[in-house]
């Protein structure tokens, strides 16, 4: 069983796509499993979990279907659509829950949210399209580092 803050789930991501938000949802999924495969660690239980939390979030967010997962759509769909487009809907989140049996988006249970949430959606919030320097030297400054994919993810 693992849990992952949101924020930092949105770190992860963010260090995947080297800070640029303009990148897909399919992309972010694709490099997550490169890197599950290149280091043999897995963010969740097994190496598709990645995949599922953010199908089962393009079904939170009605876009996707269980059809389209059915059919090998998903992925295609997700193609469309930036992390740009997600950073909010993320961050509404307080965390995610993987175990044996599946991957949840657990919601928050107060409307208080961890200061580096707040920090983090003040940050996007305050910018229409960040360039990824900007992103990058955003963590970087607020003293996130890459380490974070070592942190929530466990040895294969």
């Amino acid at each position: 069983m693992q849990f992952i803050p949101s924020e930092d789930l949105l770190i992860i991501c963010l260090f995947l796509v080297k800070g640029d938000t303009q990148k897909s949802i399919a992309e972010i999924i694709t490099l997550a499993e490169k890197y599950q495969v290149e280091n043999n660690r897995y963010f969740g239980v097994s190496g598709d979990d990645f995949r599922s939390l953010f199908y089962w979030l393009g079904i939170n967010l009605e876009k996707l279907t269980y059809s389209d997962i059915l059919e090998d759509k998903a992925c295609e769909i997700l193609a469309e659509i930036p992390l740009q487009c997600w950073i909010g809907n993320i961050l509404e989140y307080q965390d995610v829950y993987f175990n044996d049996e599946g991957e949840s988006w657990c919601e928050n249970e107060t409307p208080e949210v961890s200061d580096k949430n707040q920090l983090i959606r003040q940050f996007f919030n305050s910018r229409i399209n960040p360039d990824s320097d900007e992103v990058k030297d955003f963590l970087t400054k607020n003293g996130f580092s890459h380490d974070v994919l070592e942190t929530y993810s466990s040895a294969g």
